[in-house]
This record gives C-alpha cells, sequence and structure tokens, in this order.
C-alpha cells in the first residue's frame, strides 16, 4: 500500500532509508490580483538526530506553479538561491560541501515536484525555508452558482509507482510521513478586479472579512497541520470578461517601448522587455453547444489502485456513476479498472449505452475498491489505444486516477503517439494528485482536466466535462497580433465553448506597440468562423501584479523553449537572467560565512 506523505525536509543519508526531520512552524501568506496569486511560505524545520545531517526539501506544486524566490536558514546563516546552468550549479554546490561549507542546491525535478538539497544540518540546528510562488488560477466551471476561480495549494505528495516492466532497474517508490504536530500560520488577501461577491474554501473551515478596497481577509477557523490540499473558491462580483492586461519587470524600460532592452548585451531582451496577459472568453449557448454533440465510444479508466483506498475510491464511485448516468442515447462505452493489472468491464468490446448496459456498469461502480496495488497508467492505454474503433463513433477516454505514478514521461508520450485515435480527458481525485500527470494527459490528449479534491461539490464540473467529451474543439484556433508581440505558448491549447483561454506576450525588442492596436482569437466551430477582438490599452497593473504577469510570461516562454534542444542556450540565458529555474538550470547557494562546526 502507498501512504501518503507531506512535504518537507527529509534525512538523505547514503543506502539508508530516508527519514523526515520535525517540521515546527509554518507561515503561509497567500495573495491574489486579478485571476494571479502568489504564495510566501515560511517552513521551520529541526534536526533532531545525534549528527548533522544533509537533508532534502520536497515541495508539491501545481503543474503551472512557478517558483520565483528562496532563501534558506541554517544555523542561523542565510543562503540566497540563485539560477545557474544545471551542472555549473552541481559543481558549486559539491566543492562547497566538500569543503565543509554549508550550500544549497534546488531544481524542479517535474512540473509538480520541487526538490532542494541542503548542505549539512548540525545537531539541533534548524532549517527555515523562504519559499515564493506565482500561479494562475483556474476557473471553476459547472458550479450552481457560476464560474469561481479556484485557488489550490497542495500540501500532501503520494509515492509515485513506476511500473518495473516498463522502466529497466526501477523499483517502486517508499513511503514517509510525519507525524509531529507544528504550529501552523494563514494569512490570505484575496483581491479581483471588479471585486468577490463571496470567498469559499470546499477543504476547510474559514472566517473572512472585507477590507478597504474589496480585499477580503481570510483566515483558517482551525488552524491545525495541513493533512489535506487548501483549496479556495473566488466568486467575482461580476461575470468575468476578455481583457488584456501589462505587465513589466520591477525595473522596466518605459512601458510598451524596448528600445532600450537590447543596451544591456548581458541580459536576455525577453527579460526586460514589457509582457502582456491575454484573456479570451468566448461564449456559446447551451442550445448551440447541444447542436454540435458527436456520436461518441466513451471508456472510461479508473484509478484501483491502493493510493486510491479511502476518500479517494468512495469519491471515484460516485464520480463514475454520475459520468455513467450523463451519458445520451447513441453512444458506446465500457470501463476499464486499473491498478498493477487492468481489467475491461466488457471484455468483448464496448456496449450501446441501454438500460442493461448502464444498469451493469452502476452495479461495478457501487462495488468497486481500491485493490489492484500499484499505478500503472500506461499498460490500459497502450491497450485501449490498439483497440480497433467502432465504425462511426469517435473515441473519447475518460482517465481517472490520483496520478501517483513515476513514468510520467512515458505516458505522455504514448498519449501524444495516438492522439489521432483517440481524445482522452482527465479527472484528478484526492490530494496529493499529481497535477503534472493529469494536465499533462489531457493536454497531449487534446481534452480537459478536472480536479476533484477534499469533499468539492463534483456535479456540476463533472456534468460540464462531459459536455465537452461530446464536443467537438475549436479548430484552426490562432492569435492574431502585431508582429513584434511574441505569444506564448506558440502551440495553442485545444479549446472547448465557454474555456477561459489565458495567453502571454512578450513585446520584441527595440519595438514599441501602440495604444488601440487589436489583438484577436480567431477559430472555427461546426465549420463556422469565428473572432474576438482585445484592444490594447497602456494601463500600469499595479504594485506586484506588474511584476507577476512578467515573471508568468516568462516562465511560459521557458516552458516551450526547454523542450527544443536548439533552444537551450537561449533558455538557459532567460532563465539565469529572471531567477526561473527551468529543466537546464537550478537553483544553488553558498554559505560564506563560516564551515559545519566552526
Amino acid at each position: 500500500m502507498k501512504s501518503r506523505c507531506p512535504c518537507g525536509l527529509v534525512i538523505h543519508p547514503k543506502g539508508l532509508t530516508a527519514r523526515s526531520l520535525p517540521l515546527k512552524r509554518v507561515e503561509l501568506s497567500i495573495e491574489s490580483r486579478c485571476v494571479l496569486a502568489s504564495v510566501e511560505a515560511v517552513l521551520v524545520y529541526e534536526n533532531d538526530e545525534s549528527s548533522p545531517v544533509e537533508v532534502e526539501f520536497v515541495m508539491p506544486l501545481e503543474a503551472n506553479a512557478v517558483v520565483t524566490g528562496l532563501s534558506v536558514q541554517l544555523d542561523g546563516r542565510t543562503v540566497r538561491g540563485e539560477v545557474k546552468g544545471k551542472e555549473e550549479a552541481k559543481d558549486d554546490y559539491d566543492d562547497a560541501i566538500s569543503s565543509g561549507g554549508t550550500a544549497v542546491f534546488g531544481e524542479q525535478e517535474s512540473k509538480d515536484m520541487f526538490r532542494l538539497l541542503l548542505g549539512n544540518l548540525s545537531v539541533g540546528g534548524k532549517a527555515e525555508l523562504r519559499l515564493s510562488v506565482l500561479l494562475e488560477m483556474s476557473r471553476e466551471e459547472g458550479i450552481e452558482e457560476g464560474a469561481a476561480l479556484r485557488f489550490s495549494l497542495p500540501t500532501t505528495l503520494k509515492p509515485r509507482y513506476v511500473p518495473v516492466s516498463t522502466v529497466p532497474g526501477a523499483t517502486q517508490t517508499s513511503s514517509w510521513s510525519v507525524s509531529a504536530e507544528y504550529e501552523l500560520s494563514v494569512s490570505m488577501r484575496l483581491g479581483y478586479t471588479g471585486g468577490l461577491s463571496r470567498v469559499e474554501s470546499p477543504s476547510h473551515k474559514i472566517s473572512t472579512g472585507v477590507m478597504e478596497g474589496g480585499v477580503w481577509q481570510v483566515q483558517l477557523i482551525d488552524p491545525k497541520p495541513l493533512e489535506k490540499d487548501l483549496l479556495v473558491l473566488l466568486y467575482p462580483t461580476e461575470p468575468a470578461v476578455p481583457a488584456i492586461l501589462c505587465g513589466a519587470p520591477k525595473e522596466p524600460p518605459a512601458l510598451m517601448d524596448t528600445t532600450t532592452a537590447d543596451r544591456q548585451p548581458s541580459k536576455h531582451p525577453f527579460s526586460l522587455s514589457p509582457a502582456l496577459m491575454l484573456t479570451f472568453l468566448p461564449h456559446f449557448s447551451r442550445e448551440e453547444i447541444e447542436a454540435a454533440e458527436m456520436s461518441s465510444e466513451i471508456i472510461f479508466m479508473i484509478d484501483r489502485s491502493g493510493s486510491m483506498r479511502g476518500e479517494p475510491i468512495a469519491s471515484a464511485r460516485s464520480t463514475l456513476e454520475l459520468l455513467l448516468r450523463s451519458l445520451s442515447p447513441g453512444c458506446a462505452f465500457n470501463v476499464v479498472g486499473f491498478g498493477t493489472m487492468y481489467k475491461l468491464l466488457f471484455s468483448e468490446g464496448s456496449k450501446r449505452y441501454d438500460s442493461d448496459s448502464l444498469a451493469k456498469a452502476t452495479s461495478y461502480a457501487s462495488k468497486m475498491n481500491a485493490d489492484m496495488m500499484g499505478t500503472d497508467v500506461l499498460s490500459p492505454l497502450e491497450h485501449i489505444f490498439r483497440i480497433p474503433l467502432v465504425l462511426g463513433l469517435s473515441r473519447q477516454v475518460v482517465l481517472l486516477t490520483d496520478g501517483a505514478v513515476g513514468n510520467t514521461a512515458s505516458v505522455l508520450q504514448c498519449v501524444r503517439d495516438h492522439c489521432d485515435k483517440a481524445r482522452v480527458f482527465t479527472i484528478g481525485i484526492g490530494s496529493g494528485v499529481s497535477s503534472e500527470l493529469v494536465t499533462g494527459v489531457a493536454a497531449a490528449g487534446g481534452g480537459k482536466a478536472v480536479f476533484v479534491r477534499n469533499g468539492e461539490r463534483m456535479q456540476g464540473k463533472i456534468l460540464k466535462l462531459m459536455s465537452d467529451v461530446i464536443s467537438p474543439c475549436f479548430t484552426d484556433v490562432t492569435v492574431m497580433k502585431p508582429e513584434c508581440v511574441h505569444v506564448f505558448p506558440s502551440k495553442l491549447p485545444r479549446l472547448f465553448p465557454n474555456d477561459r483561454l489565458v495567453v502571454y506576450g512578450i513585446v520584441a525588442p527595440s519595438t514599441s506597440v501602440d495604444d488601440g492596436v487589436t489583438i484577436s482569437l480567431s477559430y472555427k466551430f461546426r465549420e463556422k468562423s469565428y473572432s474576438h477582438d482585445l484592444s490594447l490599452a497602456h494601463t500600469q497593473e499595479e504594485g506586484g501584479l506588474s511584476d507577476w504577469i512578467h515573471k508568468l510570461a516568462c516562465s511560459s516562454v521557458l516552458s516551450e523553449w526547454e523542450q527544443t534542444e536548439d533552444k537551450k542556450t537561449e533558455c538557459v540565458q532567460l532563465s539565469c537572467d529572471t531567477n526561473l529555474v527551468c529543466i537546464h538550470t537550478a537553483l544553488v547557494g553558498v554559505d560564506t560565512g563560516g564551515k559545519i562546526g566552526e
């Protein structure tokens, strides 16, 4: 069985099982503006071992989150992380440790996991970690009260299962946990353009109050250790509207004028250039969407591994029953339960939806348990892609999982290789779910991802997802913009009716963009062409929001460039200049104030 484990500092002894250090105090400061949020976290640990130790900091993240700052206090001395090329950073760390000094080395091991090695922590010594994170809040659709913004802070990690058969020499990951109590302080200041009508949390009991300027102050009523992910829903007073927001680094050139950006050859021009955040909201009526529904074969993949025991499998039962009852006449379906092995409900192939097939499937859903051991997502996916298509039906795969796998890259590649055969949609279940796997599979498979965590109301969002499953997506999606604006991601994600699309723009060096310039989203839906226009107004966003937009724009650039070998040099330079980690870089900090034991 794979148990849930909280993030934190882990003793990293060579050849021994990792153990966690006691967490003494956590301070979280959360702030939101527009659709963006920042998290400032302070975590204090203490070495209760009988000798100095090397420790490893493990932090779960949302897949779209960006680490923007880090400092560590070890034995009263502060070490600040600086981004360098990964090999150079590791050399600096190793040199410092081998000479008896204190150092830190950090890298984003995956999109949803940040790891940091810290040099020897003395007996009884404390490590105070200060971490800054930025993220874009998702739009929670399908809820009864209207669309809300969804803030999620992962606080737990599940061990990632690697099927031994898929990776030579691989083993299943072990679990670790922390049982000690710790002091917790959570402060939230939540704002939104146009104001918020209310704020609520499906995961924790909160108290709220409105401050001057319409900013909501939120606190936890019972600030116990965070044993499950923190979720907060923000309800805007007015419906969201399409918009262009302008951002710039803290010390920018003139707004929308990059003629000076290339005068500092030591800096990558994008690190100095103004940025844009473009938000599009194409809207269609329910009647228009229903008229576009496709006849489909829908295959539900249900995670029944040991990590789904307890609340996750109960949520999976309810979710599958809701999915089954939202099927429409004319479709065919099947259910695949998987763990270390997999089994099809209808072994001879998908069945047409009728009262008999529905009865058998709902009976299966009500009785299924988390009794299939490990989480092997890859094998059942490969099997599904080998099954011949049902004549006249388009294939849709709906994967429901906690995502606790260690071969995410192999799973994503498999989906990319077969995206012409089926679209893949995903539902992430429970705390500790891997957002990298859930969002990555949906993106690779041309589908969408939703999450059901900690007792969230699921009906609205599941029904919205099923509406998308049987609807065509937009085609020929393009952002029409001035030549001097670089849009990221350059390959736009699949877009469905009433989805929100947020993309970022970087203004090219030695150019400027005039007021009133139009940037448009064009696409086709059911063979009809549509276009939505945004007009640029040069209004500098207040305070930190401008810098947040610039950082997230640069992070979007890095996410794209790090996938291309010929962009590696540029990627490393921009990563170092913005102090944002990518796969080619790492954080490193060396304490020059003394050596361990001095």
